[in-house]
């Protein structure tokens, strides 16, 4: 960070890379989110086939995550406050604790964030012979889509409109 705060810094260079860097690596997140669901949607359904299916407990998990995510959020806004941090001041009027808890907040705690999330990811345990064995599953039997509402009125899931 030091060196961004040097006059013959190229700035908008800098914040022109890092912008394009953080959209190519956080641009696949949503995908990659709504799949890993239906994954976990479709393992439960093998799992338990002669159950109710239970797709609106896996969307409550899923929002109360990306919820907390919020609280994050609010947490290090809170944080940066408490170190000093003052709206009404231009970012070089700041104090040094403010300045430093935003520094960190990027360079340490985000990345921190981000390989915890990797760790996680990279720990999901459907893949390799469980993934291509769901796959046949599914094949074999595909569920209807979630958009059918089954007899007696019962929507697929809890987006669908009850009859």
């Amino acid at each position: 960070m030091w060196a961004l705060r040097q006059p013959e810094a190229p700035v908008t260079l800098v914040l022109v890379g890092a912008g394009l860097l953080i959209g190519l690596v956080s641009s696949p997140y949503d995908m990659c989110n709504h799949m890993l669901i239906g994954w976990a949607i479709d393992e439960d359904a093998a799992r338990h086939p002669d159950e109710p299916r239970r797709e609106g407990m896996f969307w409550a998990c899923n929002a109360m995550v990306q919820h907390l995510s919020q609280v994050l959020i609010g947490l290090t806004i809170a944080w940066w406050g408490a170190s000093g941090y003052d709206t009404r001041l231009c970012p070089e009027q700041q104090p040094l604790s403010a300045s430093r808890a935003i520094d960190y907040s990027f360079t340490l705690l985000l990345p921190a964030l981000s390989l915890l999330g990797a760790a996680v990811s990279f720990a999901y345990p459907i893949q390799g012979a469980r993934l291509r064995a769901l796959e046949e599953i599914r094949r074999r039997d595909p569920a209807p889509p979630s958009s059918v509402v089954e007899p007696g009125g019962r929507g697929g899931d809890s987006t669908t409109p009850t009859a």
